[in-house]
């Protein structure tokens, strides 16, 4: 999307039109002169205005997309040093498995130069890195300092940067003390991979004005006025706020083919103002579409870092199903059980089994930008088939399930799989909430309306605070300890994707309701 000089639809319009003969013969010489420069005064300065907006439009179009990439990559870091802390803590002398992780981090996000696992009492020592030759060491002492002041699992960053950019420390234990240290060259990390022009100076800073990336030293300096933005990336591990700013010249504002085209096309203006409307509008149009599906493939690809996170994250739900099926199989083995009591769980084994399949089917359609396979399904059934599966999970959590079924038996057309994926989600995250909670309830209701259908998933758990609420389906905002953020996430964009829409609602004490309205199939 990078901005152009170029002239605008109208402009070349007004070029290309002719000058009508008669009207200018029929003036006087001072008439014309006069109004000719009236129009050119009155055009250059709708053109220079109108530049101005598109121009800024255009910049804050640009900056938004930019700050919501450079903020999926500053949440990939908490989401690796997850994977890192649990690897770490493995019984593994060697590291080896750790180098090797380490090492894939690293080839396939270049912006990460180094990753240590580290030991700082009694007595500093680097256990194992993947730190290059040349890379800006970290003072080991800084890291036992700011490690010292986390609790055991947190991350947070280094006050002060280190080489181009800035480093996160994540503390193991305690006995002895050790953390992880991922050092992030922040040019790196705002680098715009084409979705911003080169002409836009591009930094980071922290609360402390601290500079990273590298601000230019006439940055907001100039005239015409500079485009800014800035904007908080929303981590708490990595406070740091995204900067963007955009000198305007003068060329830009009155590029030398619009004052052309004014001193030519002023006194055409008024007979030409409809054709000239209809070939903006119709270039305008052509124009916008193209940048949009630039802008959707551009999007698809920069996802691919989160969607990286969310594999992982959809596919926790059926494992974690097959897992406890399995449990309470061999449960019925030991109690000396015959083989007709296990046909149950095999069967349901199979079905979660195959739904993970569909799961990475799905997501591979979604990389591949095919549509979901949408059709008419009934909804008290997917109803009934998600809570055979979670029935032994809640049940061995001491939580009660209830399913309140419309009777119309209502007919939605949806991806069967995303549908069942995002109530998997709905039900778990209901479940959670509700742990260790005496008389805890799950209601699944179901009901038709003029729309279509909804099902709404209720607890009667603690809720969710009002400022909390606001944020729940926003990528990597989460309030539980060890949570990525993605789940209610991708539930909306399943639901989105099917032309459906998702919605909470929350009493704090009372519980939480969250509701998905679906498409009604046709009869």
């Amino acid at each position: 999307m990078a901005l152009s000089n170029t002239l605008d639809a109208k402009t070349v319009a007004l070029t290309a039109a002719p000058v009508p003969a008669a009207p200018v013969a029929a003036w006087p010489s001072w008439r014309w002169l006069a109004a000719w420069l009236l129009l050119m005064v009155l055009g250059a300065a709708l053109l220079a205005g109108w530049r101005f907006h598109q121009l800024g439009q255009r910049f804050d179009d640009e900056a938004r997309t930019l700050h919501r990439t450079i903020a999926q990559r500053v949440g990939q870091h908490d989401a690796h040093l997850t994977n890192l802390h649990a690897i770490a803590q493995l019984d593994d002398p060697q590291r080896a498995t750790f180098r090797a992780v380490a090492s894939a981090i690293r080839t396939f996000y270049p912006r990460i130069v180094a990753i240590d696992l580290v030991r700082l009492s009694p007595t500093p020592e680097v256990l194992a890195s993947t730190r290059d030759v040349g890379a800006a060491p970290v003072r080991l002492e800084v890291v036992a300092q700011r490690a010292a002041t986390l609790g055991a699992g947190k991350a947070a960053m280094l006050d002060a940067p280190v080489g181009t950019g800035y480093a996160m420390v994540k503390r193991i234990g305690d006995a002895p003390l050790s953390a992880l240290v991922l050092q992030i060259d922040a040019a790196q990390l705002i680098a715009p991979d084409g979705l911003a022009p080169a002409n836009m100076a591009v930094w980071l800073t922290d609360a402390q004005g601290t500079v990273f990336g590298g601000r230019p030293a006439d940055a907001d300096e100039g005239w015409p006025r500079a485009l800014g933005f800035a904007q908080g990336l929303g981590s708490t591990s990595q406070p740091l706020q995204l900067v963007l700013s955009r000198r305007l010249g003068w060329a830009e504002l009155l590029p030398a083919g619009g004052l052309l085209a004014l001193a030519i096309g002023g006194a055409a203006l008024l007979w030409a103002a409809g054709s000239v409307q209809r070939v903006r509008r119709a270039r305008r149009e052509a124009a916008r579409q193209a940048q949009e599906l630039r802008l959707a493939h551009a999007m698809r690809v920069n996802g691919l870092g989160e969607m990286a996170s969310g594999i992982a994250h959809e596919l926790t739900q059926p494992l974690t199903a097959m897992l406890s099926q399995s449990q309470a199989g061999l449960r019925l083995i030991e109690q000396g059980a015959d083989a007709a009591a296990m046909v149950p769980i095999l069967q349901a084994n199979v079905r979660l089994a195959r739904r993970s399949g569909d799961i990475l089917e799905r997501i591979r359609s979604y990389v591949s930008q095919r549509e979901p396979a949408v059709e008419a399904v009934a909804l008290n059934a997917l109803v009934e088939g998600v809570a055979e599966l979670v029935q032994a999970d809640l049940r061995a959590r001491g939580i009660a399930l209830e399913l309140v079924l419309d009777p119309a038996g209502p007919v939605v057309r949806i991806d069967a799989i995303s549908v069942e994926q995002v109530l998997h989600n709905l039900v778990r995250n209901a479940a959670e909430a509700l742990q260790g909670q005496d008389g805890a309830r799950i209601t699944v209701r179901t009901r038709a309306d003029a729309a279509g259908a909804q099902v709404a998933v209720i607890d009667n758990g603690p809720g969710i605070a009002p400022e909390q609420l606001a944020r729940v389906f926003q990528p990597f905002f989460t309030t539980k300890e060890g949570g990525m953020g993605l789940g209610l996430s991708l539930c909306e964009r399943l639901v989105e994707n099917i032309g459906g829409r998702i919605e909470a609602q929350s009493t704090p004490g009372e519980g939480s309701v969250f509701t998905v309205q679906l498409r009604k199939a046709a009869r």
